[in-house]
Order: structure tokens, then sequence, then C-alpha cells
């Protein structure tokens, strides 16, 4: 948290609806350079809404608590973000799509998930969608027919254990990260 910040304990950066400036006009001042540090404290920390193929920083704060990390640091760390095209699903095998992360041992990723479309071949409104499914995907109908993410040093991979996904062509996959230094 910035330490000029009128905002200590307020972690969600909520702004007050109502200001007072003071009618004396050196306490204006502050008070006005108070609320626009604020006001800018409360902006940059809010989640940002672009997803895209390249490092993004979120304005998500996390604070990891590591059992290698001795000294007990509560240091806010940001949260980047990226969106990896994975195209399609495969047929009962893993396929890998490199992510270009450059990882280390002060990394984590702290959330990945994607969604996969089954577009519609047939002669509808141009965008219709047959189907969608979240990635990972349990089918509950026959549990066995899975849809596993995973990450590793260089590539996202996709599992499909028994069941063909390949009509699901377009896939997006969303990767967040923190790095620990």
């Amino acid at each position: 948290m910035s330490a000029s910040s009128s905002f200590t304990g307020n972690l969600g950066g909520q702004l007050p609806e109502n200001y007072i400036v003071p009618s004396e006009p050196e306490e204006a001042v502050v008070k006005l350079r108070q609320y626009i540090n604020d006001i800018a404290y409360s902006v940059n920390r809010k989640s940002s809404g672009y997803y895209v193929e390249q490092d993004t920083i979120t304005g998500q704060q996390f604070v990891p608590t590591f059992a290698t990390d001795m000294s007990g640091s509560t240091n806010y760390r940001p949260v980047l973000r990226k969106v990896v095209d994975f195209g399609t699903l495969p047929d009962s095998t893993t396929k890998s799509v490199a992510h270009s992360i450059a990882t280390t041992e002060d990394f984590s990723f702290v959330k990945i998930y994607g969604c996969a479309t089954e577009p519609t071949a047939a002669p509808v409104p141009i965008g219709a969608t047959n189907s969608a499914i979240p990635i990972p995907y349990i089918n509950t109908t026959t549990p066995g027919d899975s849809v596993e993410l995973s990450i590793d040093a260089t590539n996202v991979n996709v599992t499909t254990t028994t069941a063909n996904y390949t009509a699901y062509t377009r896939c997006f996959v969303v990767l967040e990260w923190i790095q620990t230094v």
C-alpha cells in the first residue's frame, strides 16, 4: 500500500462518495492532493480487463506465503496475465503449445483456466456456436472423457483422455502468475 494514501486498511480500494474540502486554501491544497493520491491508488489497484497474448500487469496484488521464504515477507506482488491461443483441442492425447513465459525458481502461477468453443458448421447465423466447455472439463455423463489442463516450464498442455474433442477448434488458456522477488 502507498504510504501517502489515506486508505490504510481499505484493501478493496473503494473511494468515498463524498469529499469535504476545507475552506482554508493551504488545508484545501493538502486535502485535494490527498484525494487525488487516493483516486490514483484506487484506479491503479483495480483489475485490468485486458486479455492479450503478451505479459500484462492485471492490477491485482498478491501476498504469497511461501514455506521457503524464511523472512515471512508480506510484500504485495503484482499479478501478470497472458492469454495463450491454444487452437484445436486434441483427440485422446496431449497437445502442447508454448507459453513463452520465463519461469524461474522465484516464480509461481496463481491461476490457470480456459475455455474451448465448438463453432457450428451448419448454415445458421454467423458466429453461432454449437457448444463451449471450460478447461479443465469433467464430463459428468462420462467422467473418463475429461479435459486436463497443466503447465510446465515451457508449455501449456491439454490432455483429452478417451474422447475426441477436435470439434472444439477455438481454445484460449489464461495464465496468471507472480514473480516472488
